[in-house]
C-alpha cells in the first residue's frame, strides 16, 4: 500500500483509530464523525492495525500509547522502519513528558492527551486530523509540481539555459541543444552568436547589473547552417538572500512568426479588408500591466454577431469585464502566453460560460509586431452541442441540470437532476412545466405553479433567474428535495427572444433539514426548560443571569425582566455574597458545582437552596455559560 497515506482527492478523511479499549474506540468514533466528514476504522491492537493497513490506505492514524504486546510508540517505529510516512497522532491518557518526547522523536506528528474537557480534547483531535491531511495534500502537490517542472523544462517548446556571471553555460535543455549543439561548460556569446566578445546589449550582463528582466531578438545560423530568429527572454535566478546567482535565458524560435510579421507589414491594407469582411470573429487586444489583462482595441462585424454585442460596448473595456469567465475558459492564459512568447497558439473548442453568455468557442491567437494580441474565433456551439465532450461535461456535473425549449418542451437532462426529481430520463422528457406531475413549493410551503417555474420566468422575461430556493417532490423517495435553482436564457445571434433556457439545481436538502431540525430542537428545549418543576438558571462568565425558568420566578416571586441581566449575588443573603465570588471562580475552573446557599425572595424572606451546576464550553473550549438546577431545601 502507499507509504504516505491515502490520496487527498476525496473530501472524506479516512482515519485508522487504534486503542485496546473497544468501548472507548466506539465513543471516539461517534464523537469524531458526528461533526466531521471522517470515515473511521477501528483496531483494538497494533497487529490488527497492521493487517488493516496492508489492505487499505488512510489519511491519518490515531493511536493509544499503552496497549498489550505492542504500545503506540513501537507501532509508530515499525511504520517508520517500513518507510510508511502516514501522519501519526499519539492519543493517550498518559501525560508524562518523556512519553511525548519519545513519540515526537520517533516520528509522531502530534501528541494529544485524552484527559480534559471532551469538547476541547476532541476538538483538538479533529483539528489535528484535518491539519495533517492538509499538510500531506500540500506535500503531494509539491512533489507533483516538481515532476511537472522537470517535464516542462524538456517539453516547454523553447530553449532554456542557465548562465553564470562569467558567461559560462551551467545547464541547458534538450530543445536548446538541438539548435546549437551541446552547451554546458561553454561560453554563451561564442556558442549562441559565434562571437569572441560579450554581445552588445547583453541580457546576462544586464541581469547581473541589477535588471529584473530583459528581452530582445536576434538572428543567427543554426548548427545545420539554416537561418533562424530567436526571441531571448532573460530573468535572474536568486538565492534565499535575494542575491542574483545566475541568469535564466528562455530562447523562443520565432522564425515563422518573423516571416509572418514581414508579410503582415506588407499587406496592411489587405488585412484591414479581411478583418472587416471575414466570417470568423476577430478581436484585437492591447496588453496592460505586463499582460495581466487585455483591453479591446478592435472587434469585427462577425464578432458582434457571434457575441450579440455591439462594437462600441467593448472597445476600451477589459476582456475580464466583458467576458468574466475568460480565465476559467482558458483563453486569458493563452493571451498571456502568446504575449510573453510571441508564439501563436490554438485553443481548441471549449465551453464558455458566465452569467449572461455561454457557448462553444475555438480560438487562434497570435501577436502582432506592435505587441497587440489578435484572437480569431468561431462559434462552435452548434457543432459541439451534441458532441461527446459536452455530453461528458453535462452528465458529470455534480449539480442537476436540464435544457428547456422556448415552447416549454424539455430537451435534455443529466443524471443529477433525475436523482433530484426521482424520475427516469424517459419520464422527465415527456413532461413540460405545465404538466400536472410536478409538485413544487416555495420556502413557505406554498405551491409554485408551472407558469412561475424559474425556467418559464426566464423564457418569458429573457432575464436570468438566480438563487431561487424551492422544494421539488421526489417521486421515488416520496418526499420534497430542497434545491437552489438558477435559470439562464439562451439567445441566437441577433435575437432578443430566448430560444431555450439552461436550468441548474443545487441540492440543499441536508442544509434545509438541518435548519428544520435545529428549530424543532430549540422548540423542544424551550418547552422542557419552561415546564421543568425545579428552578433553572444560566449565568454568563461574569455571574450575570442569562436565563431563568418559570419555576425559578415562582420560587422567588420575581418577574422575568426583574431578573435577567442582573448579577446573581443580588439574590443571595448578605453573608453569601463574598463566598459566591470565590465559589464562582472555582466553578469556572473545574466545570461543575454542588452547593447549598441562602437566597432572598423578593419579599426579603430567606430560603435555603441547593444548586447543582455545570459549565458549557464553546467549540474552542472557552466558557460559554452555566446550566444550574436550583431546588429549595426544606
Amino acid at each position: 500500500m502507499a507509504n504516505s497515506g491515502l490520496s487527498i482527492e476525496s473530501d472524506i478523511l479516512h482515519v485508522l483509530h487504534v486503542d485496546d479499549d473497544e468501548a472507548f474506540l466506539e465513543i471516539s468514533k461517534e464523537i469524531l464523525t458526528s461533526e466531521n466528514n471522517f470515515e473511521i476504522e477501528l483496531a483494538s491492537s497494533v497487529d490488527e492495525a497492521l493487517k488493516i493497513l496492508a489492505q487499505k490506505d488512510f489519511n491519518v492514524i490515531v493511536s493509544d500509547y499503552e496497549m498489550p504486546l505492542k504500545d503506540g510508540i513501537k507501532f509508530l517505529k515499525e511504520l517508520r522502519q517500513q518507510e510508511n510516512n502516514i501522519p501519526f497522532i499519539l492519543f493517550t491518557g498518559k501525560g508524562r513528558e518523556e512519553i511525548a518526547i519519545e513519540a515526537l522523536n520517533s516520528g509522531a506528528d502530534y501528541y494529544i492527551n485524552k484527559q480534559g474537557n471532551p469538547d476541547t480534547v476532541y476538538g483538538e483531535l479533529a483539528h489535528s486530523i484535518k491539519l495533517l491531511s492538509g499538510r500531506m495534500k500540500t506535500e503531494v502537490e509539491l512533489k507533483q509540481k516538481r515532476e511537472i517542472l522537470e517535464q516542462v523544462t524538456e517539453n516547454v517548446g523553447a530553449g532554456l539555459a542557465i548562465i553564470d556571471e562569467t558567461y559560462h553555460i551551467i545547464w541547458s535543455n534538450r530543445i536548446l541543444e538541438n539548435l546549437v549543439g551541446s552547451a554546458p561548460g561553454k561560453i554563451c556569446y561564442s556558442t549562441f552568436n559565434n562571437l569572441d566578445y560579450v554581445c552588445p546589449n547583453c541580457g546576462v550582463q544586464k541581469i547581473f547589473a541589477g535588471s529584473s528582466y530583459d528581452v530582445h531578438e536576434y538572428q543567427n545560423i543554426d548548427k545545420n547552417g539554416n537561418p533562424y530568429w530567436i526571441e531571448l527572454i532573460v530573468t535572474p535566478l536568486k538565492d534565499e538572500k535575494g542575491k542574483t546567482i545566475a541568469a535564466l535565458e528562455l530562447a523562443v524560435n520565432i522564425t515563422e512568426r518573423k516571416k509572418s510579421e514581414f508579410k503582415l507589414v506588407e499587406s496592411e491594407e489587405r488585412y484591414r479588408q479581411l478583418f472587416s469582411m471575414m466570417p470568423s470573429g476577430v478581436a484585437v487586444y492591447e496588453a496592460i500591466d505586463g499582460g495581466s489583462d487585455f483591453v479591446f482595441k478592435d472587434f469585427n462585424k462577425a464578432a458582434e454577431v457571434i457575441e450579440n454585442i455591439p462594437r462600441n460596448r467593448v472597445i476600451g473595456k477589459l476582456v475580464t469585464d466583458v467576458f468574466p469567465g475568460v480565465k476559467d475558459f482558458g483563453l486569458l492564459d493563452v493571451f498571456q502566453s502568446v504575449y510573453n512568447s510571441g508564439v501563436s497558439e490554438f485553443l481548441p473548442a471549449n465551453f464558455y460560460y458566465d452569467n449572461e453568455k455561454m457557448g462553444w468557442r475555438e480560438n487562434w491567437v497570435y501577436k502582432l509586431p506592435n505587441g497587440d494580441i489578435v484572437a480569431i474565433y468561431n462559434d462552435a456551439s452548434e457543432l459541439k452541442r451534441n458532441e461527446a465532450k459536452f455530453r461528458s461535461l453535462f452528465e458529470g456535473m455534480a449539480q442537476g441540470a436540464f435544457w428547456q425549449a422556448s415552447d416549454g418542451k424539455l430537451i435534455d437532462v443529466n443524471q443529477a437532476a433525475l436523482d433530484i426529481f426521482g424520475l427516469t430520463k424517459e419520464q422527465f422528457l415527456k413532461m413540460n412545466s405545465m404538466s400536472s406531475g410536478w409538485k413544487v413549493i416555495d420556502e413557505n410551503g406554498a405551491d409554485v405553479t408551472g407558469y412561475m417555474h424559474p425556467s418559464m420566468v426566464a423564457l418569458r422575461t429573457g432575464k436570468p433567474v438566480r438563487d431561487q430556493v424551492l422544494g421539488v417532490f421526489n417521486s421515488r423517495k416520496k418526499e420534497f428535495v430542497w434545491v437552489n435553482v438558477n435559470a439562464i436564457p439562451q439567445f441566437s445571434p441577433s435575437e432578443k427572444t430566448p430560444y431555450q433556457v439552461m436550468v441548474t439545481l443545487h441540492d440543499l436538502t441536508k442544509n434545509k433539514l438541518a435548519e428544520i431540525s435545529l428549530k424543532e430542537s430549540e422548540q423542544r428545549y424551550r418547552i422542557l426548560y419552561e415546564q421543568l418543576p425545579l428552578g433553572y438558571q444560566s449565568l454568563d462568565k461574569h455571574g450575570k443571569i442569562i436565563e431563568v425558568n418559570q419555576a425559578w420566578l415562582d420560587l422567588f416571586g420575581y418577574k422575568r425582566d426583574e431578573v435577567v441581566n442582573s448579577w446573581f449575588g443580588n439574590f443571595l443573603s448578605s453573608e453569601e455574597v463574598k463566598p459566591f465570588r470565590e465559589r464562582f471562580e472555582r466553578f469556572k475552573s473545574i466545570g461543575k458545582i454542588q452547593v447549598t446557599v441562602k437566597m432572598k425572595r423578593k419579599d426579603d424572606t430567606i430560603i435555603k437552596a441547593k444548586i447543582d451546576g455545570r459549565i458549557i464550553y464553546d467549540s474552542d473550549g472557552k466558557f460559554k455559560q452555566t446550566h444550574c438546577i436550583l431546588q429549595e431545601v426544606n
